[in-house]
């Protein structure tokens, strides 16, 4: 039986995240390895659309999250309706505590 693959959407704090995450590589290293890196993070989420279930589970944050790495930065994300939402991208050294308030 084939899989059907689910669709990813993003909030907005992820959309901004994604923003900053780009704005700050292409200041530190060069616009283009700020590209590469968000194409790292889409290639993780196209890994997740037949395997959602590929990421750590992270309860402890919200029920039903899950995160994946890409180094140097944490993908949360979680199933809702049938298809994936990236909830936040943080860097690997946030405090999550924060990010995630009233857990």
């Amino acid at each position: 039986m084939a899989r059907i693959d689910q669709n990813v959407t993003r909030s907005p704090e992820a959309d901004q995240d994604l923003v900053s995450i780009w704005l700050y590589g292409a200041t530190e290293w060069s616009p283009h390895r700020a590209d590469n890196h968000l194409l790292s993070i889409e290639v993780a989420l196209d890994r997740l659309k037949p395997n959602p279930e590929l990421g750590r589970t992270r309860n402890e944050l919200i029920n039903g999250m899950r995160s994946i790495l890409v180094d140097p930065h944490v993908v949360f994300y979680r199933r809702v309706d049938g298809n994936i939402e990236v909830v936040r991208v943080l860097h690997q050294q946030v405090d999550v505590a924060t990010a995630f308030p009233g857990r």
